[in-house]
């Protein structure tokens, strides 16, 4: 009887070992964990529609608004910035995990933007980019008018 239980128990410990090999391997791809192919160099993005502005938020950790450049067209946005990893004078490295970065990202958006009233800000290791809409892409209010 006690063999069986030990099967049991052996079986067990290889679907155990399996699932961790498995959990080992999604969690140092990112592309298989977001379901996405990787690309070198690119950082994380998102895009709001407020209804009356795009606001793009972009993790940069490490970086300050001298490392970025911001470029804004009525129909898109390309952010470009670069990463230098430095190490302090007098100091060996003995473990590097934070490579040095550079990349450029390019948005299009469905309408005009009014480049006169964007702004950006870097708080925290987040770029927050703020820009209008053009007056005539904004959204509209029509008065239903009864006869």
């Amino acid at each position: 009887m006690w063999t069986r239980w030990n099967d049991y128990d052996s079986a067990f410990v290889a679907l155990d070992n399996l699932r961790h090999r498995m959990e080992q391997m999604f969690n140092h791809n990112d592309s298989f964990r977001f379901g996405r192919t990787r690309v070198e160099g690119a950082f994380n993005l998102q895009l709001f529609d407020t209804g009356t502005a795009f606001v793009v938020r972009a993790d940069v950790p490490g970086m300050t608004e001298n490392d970025l450049q911001i470029n804004a067209s009525q129909d898109g946005l390309t952010v470009v910035g670069q990463r230098n990893v430095e190490v302090p004078e007098g100091y060996s490295v003995h473990r590097r995990e934070r490579a040095p970065l550079k990349f450029s990202r390019s948005v299009t958006f469905p309408v005009k933007v009014d480049l006169e009233k964007c702004s950006a800000t870097v708080k925290n290791g987040v770029l927050t980019i703020s820009l209008e809409k053009a007056p005539e892409s904004q959204p509209r209010r029509i008065n239903i008018s009864t006869r």
